[in-house]
């Protein structure tokens, strides 16, 4: 599946911008392809933080399955 790209433009920190560019010397990569990795692992992180967020949530709302069969429509 193809990704569609975009543009967009940042005002970053000159540490940051000079770590990109070093980085992006080192590992023979364009700056985008490192920032496009720094980002990518953010949104992995964040998807993780926030599974864990909701796997605290009790769900004591729910119908047992008892309640489920008592309350759904009969099918004939």
């Amino acid at each position: 599946m193809k990704t569609t790209t975009k543009r967009i433009s940042a005002l970053l920190p000159s540490f940051l911008v000079d770590e990109v560019k070093r980085t992006s010397e080192i590992e023979k990569k364009t700056q985008s392809e490192i920032i496009k990795g720094a980002l990518e692992e953010w949104s992995k992180k964040k998807l993780i933080d926030d599974l864990e967020e909701l796997s605290k949530i009790d769900f004591d709302d729910v119908p047992t399955i008892n309640e489920w069969v008592s309350i759904r429509p009969h099918i004939n």
